[in-house]
């Protein structure tokens, strides 16, 4: 990993410039995530988003990225793999938030000038019990992914989150609806995900996707990514296939709790491909992306179905709408409306030419606003402001 000089960062809503380089090297950054429920199986969208942006932070230089997590998984697996550093907080396997809160500040006590930038509602809440026990920090900054409530003890959890909000320098979310969510005094920043940038799928990776998923060429293919749960809209997935007709093809790459539902339905119509990663190549076979969601964040496979060029038919939930521009880079309907995905699908299926003018649409839109690299650098700039902030405020602590 080669890290190069923090050069001198502008303060947000000023024209002053603060050093923030530590003896010309780069400033120490740890993310730190709950692993408890991750595992060693899947990588899902939050998990992605943080392994993107440590990536591309590597990359930049300006921050040094390191993980934390309270239970080794498939993330910090992968961390590992990119040569960045990993503590795992709770070496015993339970994956306790609250046992590894002994060994994170003990961690943060010997690493100084550190940036914490928590993700998730309880390393969120763990972050700011740390920084009132004392651990030492450069800044605090908290990530909301998405606000889930498939469980009640979820919204106290997500309550929790918001209350304390105001004890972390600043809390990012993807989708920036949920700003107004959050308790006034609270410092709150919309900041997109992105992805990596890759060229358009060619014909021959189209070809070699078709022959993974015994798709012929005469198959109008639409596929959905994601957990195969109510959340993502899979109850009305499988209405919309049993409603149309061959040669439309409905798939979604997944797992989940309702793969048992798809797999009892005619796999002439629709089929559950399993949890594929990378996706490239799913992405690359589908003749349409859908994204039925009851209710979504700034969902990663909506981006890369933009990135691929890919015409999209998606529920208008959430930050999908900042994505996708109706008519001009896919088509949203209503939430909770398979005859509305039915009918979506067939204007793009009977019209190739919008198809078409969609699809290059949502990619020039991908380009514009969702690579990696706009996503790293807000949160260079973010970073740099919580710094200088705190400098500021140091001098009248005292």
């Amino acid at each position: 990993m080669s890290i190069g000089p923090i050069h001198w960062l502008a303060v947000h809503g000023g024209s002053c410039r603060i050093d923030i380089s530590m003896n010309g090297s780069a400033v120490p950054l740890v993310h730190v995530v709950d692993g408890v429920l991750l595992g060693k199986d899947y990588l899902w969208g939050k998990e992605q988003v943080i392994l993107n942006l440590m990536q591309a932070q590597a990359k930049g230089g300006r921050f040094a990225p390191s993980l934390a997590v309270f239970a080794s998984c498939l993330l910090s697996e992968r961390i590992e793999q990119e040569s960045l550093p990993v503590t795992v907080l709770d070496e015993r396997g339970h994956g306790s938030a609250w046992r590894g809160l002994k060994a994170f500040t003990s961690y943060l006590r010997s690493h100084p000038g550190t940036i914490v930038h928590t993700h998730g509602f309880k390393a969120n809440v763990v972050g700011r019990i740390a920084r009132t026990m004392g651990a030492p920090m450069a800044g605090l900054v908290a990530t909301s992914h998405g606000f889930d409530y498939s469980a009640a003890r979820l919204y106290a959890y997500n309550a929790l989150d918001r209350l304390t909000a105001r004890a972390s320098d600043a809390v990012t979310m993807p989708d920036e609806s949920m700003l107004r969510r959050f308790p006034r005094g609270a410092r709150v920043k919309f900041i997109p995900n992105a992805i990596p940038d890759r060229d358009v799928p060619s014909a021959e990776e189209r070809a070699r996707g078709r022959a993974r998923f015994a798709w012929s060429n005469g198959d109008f293919v639409v596929g959905a990514m994601g957990r195969v749960s109510l959340a993502k809209g899979v109850p009305e997935l499988i209405a919309a296939a049993n409603s149309s007709s061959p040669p439309v093809r409905w798939t979604i790459a997944g797992v989940g709790p309702m793969k048992a539902d798809i797999d009892a339905c005619d796999p002439a119509r629709l089929t559950a491909v399993g949890y594929i990663s990378p996706s490239d190549d799913f992405v690359a076979a589908i003749d349409v992306y859908l994204q039925p969601s009851r209710s979504e964040g700034l969902s990663l496979s909506l981006l890369q179905a933009m990135r691929a060029a890919k015409p999209i038919v998606a529920t208008s939930v959430n930050a999908t709408v900042l994505a996708i521009r109706d008519g001009v880079d896919g088509l949203p309907v209503e939430p909770r409306d398979p005859a509305a995905l039915v009918s979506a699908v067939e204007k793009l299926r009977n019209d190739p030419a919008l198809a078409q003018r969609l699809a290059r649409s949502a990619r020039e839109r991908f380009e514009a606003l969702f690579r990696i690299e706009a996503q790293a650098a807000a949160y260079d700039e973010l970073y740099a402001d919580v710094i200088a902030n705190r400098k500021r405020e140091e001098p009248a602590a005292r």
